[in-house]
């Protein structure tokens, strides 16, 4: 059984960011990151990203990532660039 009740999650990104999610074990966040990236749709609800919001629930799951939107868990290594190169481009 996967619920996820109701998540407002907004935040306003300056620049190139990384930002986590965190919590402790149970707490939805695996769940909530499937529903953002499309890896699990969900039975109800809407997901959008940007201004205007774009809904996610419309597009695959290698269109989202190309919006930057992704997860990587437990210190999983995705790309072998360092973070300066990342913050300077």
């Amino acid at each position: 059984m996967v619920s996820v009740q109701s998540i407002i999650f907004s935040f306003q990104q300056a620049g190139a960011e990384l930002r986590a999610i965190i919590g402790p074990n149970g707490a939805g966040k695996t769940t909530m990151m499937d529903i953002i990236t499309g890896k699990t749709k969900p039975d109800t609800g809407t997901v959008t990203y940007g201004t205007p919001g774009k809904n996610l629930l419309q597009m695959n799951e290698s269109t989202i990532a190309r919006l930057a939107l992704a997860a990587n868990f437990n210190g999983q290594r995705f790309l072998k660039i360092k973070v300066c190169s990342i913050i300077l481009s």
